[in-house]
């Protein structure tokens, strides 16, 4: 008699074989969910994809469409062949030992299905399921191109990835903050109007000594973020030093649903409109222009702060360059392709900040999207960008959803408007104003 496991095993491998054959057959009557201008409702889409596999597997067709984003579409080209070996490192992670890349005669037998037929003779006797060595073997693919822009994550953890990407609701706190990676030490950079941090008193400048009793300083500092979210309603206690303060206190919170907080407000300061963008999502431009009307009447300067803004969607960078600044005068952007670089703009009748002083101010946070909207202003001598040079990342990715797994992959480097590289290469301010950390420090204290 055939063992249960054994008979689950076959039974699964079976389905999987199908798979495999189906989802060549029905590449062409539906594809995956891409992430891109125009999409109103980008959870919708992402919904629709995971109903289709609400066991969260790795599929066939889901390895088939990362396979064929990385050869049609990833910036630099790259052949089967090097895609299967890659499959073959991730598959060796997978079943912890190697597996030996096959010596065919030709380049055209390394594809997905015999790629499938490999994985599913080596899976023998592992206990590691046919799904989770495909994801092994989807993420060896995409790693093995050693770009750190390029990001797999499987369907079981992609909706905080979504959440991220597209400026969704979570729960948490509120508040940026500067990592000291070599100290271990936080720093408050600045508190989100009307969030929980905000209603508990946290302050810009305040130091951050331990989350819910876990000290910062035995944390691992990559995984810090992840202690300032969790369920909504739940409590938070931050140990928290401050300027004046005799001793450390303890400042409670309860963790609340943070929607539109990152995003973007202005106010004003010292008779000046004031504006944060803490990001790039779907409705930044919306919700921008929205707190700039509210703001009373003033003259036509304008301070926007871009410090520590990471970016987000890159053509929500380029629709804020036309509808606030440049109308479809100019070209904001040159995406640069494998194929060559092509022009883009945002046509506008008009430019919301059209006759503005501005005053951009970024620093090394000030990354991607960001950047291209410092590049832009910078070259046309819209604004004086103040602070410290930026990041340095000028690549977009493209985002796709497959069966509810999302895959970013780089396709495109960009140019500003005068062809200068922002990536590696950054923005240069027009004023140099550097603000360590031991600016940060001196500030809380005295």
């Amino acid at each position: 008699m055939i063992p249960m496991s054994a008979r689950n095993a076959d039974g699964e491998r079976g389905k999987m074989r199908v798979l495999l054959v189906l989802s060549v057959l029905l590449a062409a009557c539906g594809g995956p969910f891409m992430m891109t201008p125009g999409n109103s409702d980008l959870k919708e889409g992402y919904d629709r994809q995971i109903a289709m596999n609400p066991e969260l597997v790795c599929t066939p067709h889901m390895a088939q469409e990362v396979w064929t984003s990385i050869r049609d579409e990833y910036y630099k080209p790259v052949s089967d062949k090097e895609i299967f070996a890659g499959a073959i490192v991730g598959l060796s992670k997978g079943l912890g030992r190697t597996v030996a890349m096959p010596k065919w005669a030709s380049d055209d037998d390394y594809g997905l299905y015999q790629f499938w037929l490999l994985m599913d003779k080596e899976s023998k006797g592992s206990k590691k399921s046919l799904s989770d060595l495909c994801y092994s073997a989807v993420k060896g693919m995409v790693d093995s191109l050693g770009n750190p822009y390029n990001e797999f994550v499987g369907a079981k953890e992609s909706r905080d990835r979504l959440a991220r990407l597209i400026g969704q609701v979570y729960a948490g706190l509120g508040f940026l903050f500067t990592a000291d990676y070599h100290g271990k030490k936080v720093y408050i950079d600045d508190v989100f109007p009307g969030s929980p941090a905000d209603k508990g008193g946290l302050k810009r400048f305040d130091e951050i000594l331990a989350v819910d009793g876990k000290r910062i300083a035995d944390m691992d500092m990559m995984k810090a973020p992840m202690m300032f979210r969790g369920r909504e309603g739940s409590n938070a206690t931050l140990l928290v030093v401050r300027r004046g303060w005799v001793a450390p206190r303890a400042l409670k919170f309860k963790r609340g649903v943070l929607k539109d907080y990152g995003d973007a407000y202005c106010r004003m300061e010292s008779g000046i409109p004031y504006c944060r963008l803490y990001g790039f999502g779907a409705k930044t431009v919306e919700n921008l222009e929205s707190s700039f009307a509210r703001l009373p009447v003033h003259g036509k300067v304008l301070i926007l702060d871009l410090r520590n803004n990471t970016g987000g969607m890159v053509f929500t960078a380029t629709r804020m360059l036309g509808r606030l600044w440049i109308k479809s005068r100019f070209s904001t952007v040159f995406i640069k392709r494998k194929y060559g670089a092509v022009p883009f703009n945002d046509s506008y009748p008009s430019a919301i900040l059209d006759g503005y002083r501005t005053v951009l101010l970024v620093n090394g946070g000030t990354v991607s999207s960001s950047e291209l909207v410092a590049g832009a202003l910078k070259d046309y001598g819209l604004a004086t960008l103040v602070g410290e040079k930026t990041f340095g990342k000028g690549v977009s990715q493209k985002t796709t959803i497959s069966y509810g797994s999302i895959l970013s992959l780089v396709f495109a480097y960009f140019l500003t408007p005068m062809g200068h590289v922002i990536d590696k290469n950054g923005i240069e301010p027009d004023v140099w104003v550097p603000f360590t950390l031991e600016d940060r420090k001196s500030t809380r204290l005295n």
